[in-house]
């Protein structure tokens, strides 16, 4: 009978202990839920289900590939948006050299994670819940030079690539460059750079449009208007990205324009 009521007396215990301790999934419950798929470039979108929802995408790439996250809808808040790019070979974190972009550092398999802290007024939102989700595509940026009295460049809108017209200013001339469309979204700075260490934003976080033409000088910095050394036109600096704000290309620098979401034609000029 003792043997007995030890054991019993053992079950009741046990018992107490399991229900005063939370069961994993209750831990799991209070943790972000995470979706991950595999995807190739421009291999479909991935949504979110909930907006505290991380979103996870595994892919192949090759060495040298620039690639960026393209997410939709605009959220109109700089920095609530979120990605890093990991090498699932050594689990270590890609370097980006400018926001949202990254150059594969060698051919493999590669992580791209995604997160939002961003809310909308009520009308632009999911219905009835006051926030948004959020859809994000993998997309391979594709370069193409453009030169001041050279051909115009195509910048298609096509799915899984985003086109870029680069600009590599030759000497200290003014160079103005006009998109067909009337503006150009992004403006990026992309050697002269210091590579980011940090988390990336995503092509669509923190819009930087700016209308055509927009003008690029070595020593001056990139405006709306040619710089006046004689005291007319004082030179309006673009400012709303950290890439550009402040940032006064070189002779031999390059700055990259973009449009994730139009397609649209860019050409170079000297600037008088």
């Amino acid at each position: 009978m003792r043997c007995l009521s030890v054991l019993l007396s053992t079950s009741l215990v046990l018992a107490a202990a399991a229900s005063a301790v939370p069961t994993q999934a209750a831990v799991s419950d209070d943790r972000p839920s995470v979706k991950t798929v595999s995807r190739a470039y421009g291999a479909g979108v991935v949504r979110q289900n909930d907006r505290d929802q991380r979103l996870r995408i595994n892919f192949r790439g090759k060495q040298g590939d620039l690639v960026t996250l393209v997410s939709s809808p605009v959220s109109g808040d700089p920095g609530c948006e979120r990605t890093e790019l990991w090498r699932v070979d050594n689990d270590r974190r890609v370097q980006q050299k400018v926001a949202a972009l990254w150059r594969l550092p060698r051919s493999g398999r590669f992580t791209i994670t995604y997160r939002q802290d961003c809310y909308l007024s009520p009308g632009m939102d999911e219905p009835g819940n006051g926030e948004y989700l959020a859809s994000v595509q993998l997309t391979k940026v594709v370069p193409h030079p453009l030169a001041p009295g050279g051909a115009p460049v195509d910048l298609p809108r096509e799915r899984g690539y985003l086109h870029a017209a680069v600009l590599t200013l030759p000497d200290t001339r003014a160079v103005g460059v006009t998109a067909a469309s009337g503006d150009f979204e992004r403006l990026l700075v992309a050697p002269s750079m210091e590579a980011r260490r940090g988390p990336g934003d995503t092509f669509d976080s923190s819009t930087c449009v700016s209308y055509s033409p927009v003008v690029v000088q070595a020593g001056w910095g990139i405006a709306h208007n040619p710089p006046s050394i004689n005291g007319g036109t004082v030179l309006t600096q673009i400012a709303c990205e950290e890439e550009v704000a402040g940032h006064v290309p070189g002779v031999g620098e390059s700055v990259w324009f973009l449009n994730p979401r139009r397609a649209t034609v860019a050409t170079a000029a000297y600037a008088e």
